[in-house]
């Protein structure tokens, strides 16, 4: 079963691949600029990957360390 964030993320990368070198591209009728579609590329497939079970939603950290 496809989960929004997988279709979110195949959404992104097709209209990036259409066009690969535009300033802009459009994404469900909106215009976003290649930076911004590219982070929302990262944001989107971060959720895939935490759906899945492979990247926990906050970092671990060692608190022996930090003193």
């Amino acid at each position: 079963m496809t989960t929004t964030a997988e279709l979110v993320v195949a959404k992104i990368e097709q209209a990036i691949l259409e066009c690969p070198l535009a300033e802009q591209i459009s994404l469900d009728g909106h215009s976003v600029s290649m930076p911004d579609a590219l982070a929302k590329l990262e944001y989107w497939r971060n959720r895939v990957k935490r759906e899945q079970g492979g990247k926990p939603i906050i970092a671990g950290f060692n608190l022996q360390r930090a003193f």
